[in-house]
């Protein structure tokens, strides 16, 4: 019943625009790679693939190899965590996958959410901070003059991503110890 409404979504695009059903599943990888460039890219997989070279070809088939295997991952290990935690981990998964406009941290209210009620405080200061050089610092330090760092970025997203894994791991032992 959950992959109804997005198998309806790509059949519809596919009549749409008379493609194929496998090219209009790849629409949205293809907007994303649409505007690659270091102007305002938050440090994305797909935009350091390019920066190495890799075709675009190239960098959306290890995207989507990357999102495929770390949805397998957290089907197998993190599945007993709640949906906003997981809502969380997806966003900051997509900004650190694809490549999105710095409007686009909007994805991390979820995480903001997570840091605000986790009791963890490694959790809620290093979520607190990550979102909050997102959205207030990162646009700031541009506007002041600072270099683009989306090294940086990839490492902030990543750090993020990581303490929501354990948050999730740490929501799934409290499930279990009575």
């Amino acid at each position: 019943a959950f992959l109804a409404l997005p198998a309806l979504a790509v059949l519809f695009w596919s009549f749409h625009f008379h493609m194929s059903p496998l090219q209009a599943l790849l629409l949205p990888v293809q907007v994303t790679g649409a505007d690659i460039g270091d102007r305002d890219g938050v440090g994305d997989l797909r935009m350091i693939l390019a920066g190495l070279g890799a075709s675009r070809e190239i960098s959306e088939g290890l995207v989507l190899a990357v999102l495929v295997a770390v949805g397998l991952l957290q089907r197998r290990y993190l599945a007993g965590a709640d949906r906003l935690t997981l809502f969380a981990f997806y966003g900051v998964l997509s900004l650190g996958l694809l490549y999105h406009r710095i409007y686009d941290f909007v994805f991390l209210l979820p995480a903001a959410m997570v840091a605000y009620r986790s009791p963890a405080l490694w959790v809620r200061f290093g979520l607190a901070a990550s979102v909050g050089f997102f959205w207030f610092g990162y646009q700031t330090l541009i506007e002041l003059g600072a270099p683009r760092a989306p090294v940086l970025c990839a490492l902030i997203l990543a750090a993020a991503l990581g303490l929501i894994v354990w948050e999730c791991r740490r929501q799934m032992a409290e499930a279990i110890t009575p």
